[in-house]
């Protein structure tokens, strides 16, 4: 454990003690253009090589620092960048770019796996006193979640708040998104996660007062909620118009290519799945027990804010009520914020309730790709996850 007169070592100062720190330096005094000024390319800081597991922890770490441009003295070290304190008790930062703190952490490597796997974690406080007792308020949160790109809105499940004697009355509400990361991705999934996950920050400080209204509670902010016009709040904050929005105006990056086509003969024709797909999007059905779970890719389904992209939809079969799928859901969304998941996925996106008919309801997960992220291959790594998913959930269920 570190020693809490000394400061802890940041990720810069640890990969120091490595010959391969180079791999990460820039030349002094020449700051780095904004990483979505080429095409939504990410910064490239030089693929590491890895000399030992905790290199892949504190490397991811390091690149969504750099990706969300933070000032050396910007965030707040958490934790010790050493295979204990790693695997112990996590290691990362605290940014406070607003008025909401997000905590970015990295955790492993899990001790049953064959090759060292790393958990990371995005959480952003969001509302705090909010009462899932009143009548319709999963049914609210799931509505709000249909809204979230790629993070859950959650609070603890009812059993789980029963179970530790927790008032359900006064419960936090958290914006959170999970991921794994190995040798294999660690030079590219970082930086994919840290750009999808920049939009948690955007999300508490611009529309928790809004969410209040909708679920109760107040927003968890550190102070009064400043508006986007504020010099304090940090431009990364404002992504989300540009260059998101800017290039969500733009056709689907991912329609008119072959790629669908490519994943259908690859993934789609197995014993266990069927699938077809045309230039705007696919549909995989697969075993779900008895059943089938539905796996859709959608290019003409822009998200409301970021414009066009990739929507991702994960529906399970069984129906329920409307405040059963919904309650279902948020339980989903703790439980992977929570643990480690046995298919290793990324949670990068949420569970809400979607409308089958009149008054049933499944529960679905959807996850919303921006044109801005648009990488060739993405989409089949995307396949690969949805399907794991159901098959996660229909294991554990």
């Amino acid at each position: 454990m570190t020693d809490p007169k000394q400061k802890p070592m940041d990720a810069g100062t640890y990969l120091q003690q490595f010959p391969n720190h180079e791999a990460f330096e820039s030349d002094e005094g020449e700051e780095a253009p904004p990483w979505w000024e080429n095409g939504g390319a990410f910064p490239e800081p030089g693929e590491p090589v890895i000399t030992s597991p905790e290199l892949i922890a504190v490397s991811a770490i390091q690149d969504i620092h750099t990706l969300w441009q933070i000032d050396p003295d910007g965030a707040e070290w958490v934790g010790d960048a050493t295979p204990v304190g790693i695997q112990k008790f996590g290691y990362g930062f605290d940014w406070l770019p607003g008025d909401f703190r997000v905590l970015v952490r990295v955790h492993g490597p899990h001790p049953d796996s064959d090759e060292p796997i790393y958990r990371l974690t995005v959480q952003t406080d969001f509302l705090s006193g909010v009462d899932i007792t009143e009548p319709e308020f999963f049914n609210k949160l799931s509505m709000l979640n249909r809204l979230c790109p790629s993070f859950a809105i959650y609070t603890l499940p009812r059993d789980v708040a029963e179970e530790n004697e927790v008032d359900p009355k006064k419960l936090d509400a958290r914006l959170e998104s999970s991921g794994y990361v190995h040798a294999g991705i660690i030079d590219w999934f970082p930086k994919f996660f840290g750009a999808q996950t920049i939009l948690q920050a955007t999300e508490a400080q611009f529309r928790s007062e809004a969410a209040a209204q909708l679920l109760g509670g107040h927003p968890t902010s550190v102070g009064a909620v400043r508006p986007v016009t504020d010099d304090f709040i940090d431009d990364m904050l404002r992504v989300e118009e540009a260059p998101y929005a800017s290039e969500g105006a733009k056709v689907s990056r991912w329609s008119g290519t072959d790629e669908f086509e490519q994943i259908i003969e690859n993934w789609g024709r197995t014993e266990w799945t069927f699938g077809n797909a045309d230039e705007s999007g696919l549909t995989i059905e697969a075993s779900f027990g008895s059943d089938s779970a539905l796996l859709t890719f959608h290019t003409d389904q822009p998200h409301p804010r970021l414009g066009n992209g990739l929507l991702v939809v994960v529906k399970l079969p069984n129906l329920l009520t409307h405040e059963g799928a919904s309650s279902q859901a948020n339980n989903l969304n703790f439980w992977e914020s929570r643990m480690w998941t046995s298919g290793r996925v990324p949670f990068i996106g949420n569970w809400s309730a979607a409308e089958m008919s009149e008054d049933r309801y499944c529960v679905a997960y959807s996850s919303f790709i921006p044109n801005l992220l648009y990488q060739t291959g993405l989409a089949q790594n995307a396949v690969l996850w949805g399907l794991s998913r159901a098959r996660s959930v229909r294991e554990t269920r």
